[in-house]
């Protein structure tokens, strides 16, 4: 899977943990260990601009990743040069089986977890909680349960629209027949599930929850913001395209 030019590697390790990116040696191409309690808005773009460049070639592909995540994410040792590896969950782009499990959990996107037919936008809600991650140091939706994923993207984003639970195999395991969402808690006291019916949710967006760091470009923060917002559009056929991620003005600076 290794190409030059494409910011795809495979065979690499990196373990990133909240603020801990740890890059484990493989062989003499990635090395080193660095510490960060947050990455600067031009670092961000820099690598954003690499993972975009990563999906345009696995789109060229007709390649969906399936597990994008900081771990499954290499920088080398100058930390100038970002790849994406592992690829043990890759599927071709096309007709794929209906799981609730694909991607790792904080990095799914809903789709997956309503059980609609999913394509490249999947990796993009992928990379768009990565780059959330790198700049704020803390994980956008750290839900316990595919349950809990959905209400923490409700709560981001606004309702589902209606065509998409429609149209989901796994909805009715979240949502009644009039389509209104039910939380569900495991209650550890009786040992069982507790339901409670959660209407009117009002969307935080992604603007209120990322700080402004010292002496970063507010024009630029706003852009990130905005190229964040529209990677987290609940509906994938309405989300982010690879190719407008690249044009976007937080990526080219225009």
């Amino acid at each position: 899977m290794k190409k030059k030019g494409t910011n795809l590697v495979r065979g690499r390790f990196l373990y990133w943990k909240s603020c801990q990116v740890q890059i484990v040696k493989t062989n003499d191409t990635v090395s080193g260990l660095f510490l960060v309690s947050w990455l600067k808005l031009t670092a961000v773009r820099t690598y954003s601009k690499q993972l975009f460049i990563a999906l345009k070639h696995l789109k060229d592909c007709s390649i969906l990743h399936c597990d994008i995540k900081p771990d499954n994410i290499l920088v080398n040792g100058s930390k100038n040069l970002l790849k994406l590896c592992d690829f043990g969950s890759a599927l071709p782009a096309g007709i794929n089986d209906i799981t609730p499990i694909l991607v790792s959990r904080f990095y799914r996107a809903p789709e997956i977890i309503l059980g609609l037919p999913y394509d490249h936008s999947l990796d993009m809600w992928s990379v768009g909680c990565c780059l959330y991650e790198l700049y704020t140091g803390k994980i956008l939706f750290p839900g316990g349960t595919n349950n809990g994923m959905l209400w923490l993207h409700m709560q981001l984003k606004g309702p589902f629209p209606k065509k998409m639970l429609r149209k989901g195999a796994f909805t009715t395991q979240h949502f009644d027949q009039d389509l209104n969402f039910h939380a569900t808690d495991e209650n550890l006291m009786k040992k069982k599930a507790v339901n409670k019916l959660c209407m009117n949710v009002k969307p935080s967006g992604v603007g209120p929850k990322i700080s402004s760091l010292p002496g970063e470009d507010q024009k630029m923060l706003s852009r990130f913001k905005d190229l964040l917002e529209k990677m987290f559009v609940l509906d994938p056929q309405e989300r982010l395209t690879v190719s407008q991620a690249l044009s976007h003005p937080f990526i080219t600076g225009k």
